[in-house]
């Protein structure tokens, strides 16, 4: 009778070694995926023109992206540059797309906060326009608030990153505008 149970225990070890193998090879059947080219565009090296509001008072700046794949083309890395009263601003930015979850993602860090953002959300089903909600903590206040951003693809060589935030009164408003325009080798 042990001889069967440990016979038993040894089936179901197997079994399951065979499932997790099965599962990390459980990879789409084409990829890139037909999400992943949608965001191919966004990769290269561009020239930002930003504006933003900042306590009130609308602001204008300059920033350089450099957008690449990692991970074996899974994810896009961005990389942007820039300063904000005199101080060096970076900002690091990885967009993907879940396929178990089904949706498109974004994660934000940046040097001047703690926090991340991360937003989920879906593209437009002619591939120009990728919607993105999630929550976002002030940085400054430490109230968290909802967030909605959309990236509009304008052509090959241009386009627009767009923040909506909520204020604690319902109201969305467009705090930040990122006009992106391909660098010229």
């Amino acid at each position: 009778m042990t001889r069967l149970w440990g016979l038993g225990i040894a089936v179901v070890v197997t079994m399951l070694v065979i499932g997790l193998a099965t599962a990390a090879d459980d990879k789409p059947k084409e990829f890139p995926t037909e999400q992943h080219k949608q965001l191919d565009t966004l990769a290269g090296t561009w020239d930002v023109a930003v504006t933003f509001q900042f306590r009130g008072q609308e602001r204008q700046g300059k920033a350089t992206c450099e957008t690449k794949w990692i991970l074996d083309g899974r994810h896009l890395h961005q990389q942007y540059q820039s300063s904000i009263n005199g101080r060096p601003f970076n900002v690091v930015q990885v967009l993907g797309y879940d396929a178990h979850r089904k949706k498109f993602f974004e994660l934000k860090l940046d040097n001047l906060d703690n926090g991340v953002v991360h937003n989920e959300g879906t593209i437009s089903a002619d591939g120009k326009t990728l919607t993105m909600r999630g929550d976002r903590t002030d940085p400054i206040t430490g109230q968290t608030g909802k967030m909605r951003t959309v990236t509009t693809i304008t052509d090959k060589d241009h386009y627009t990153l767009e923040w909506y935030l909520t204020g604690a009164d319902g109201k969305e408003e467009k705090t930040v505008t990122m006009v992106h325009t391909r660098r010229k080798s």
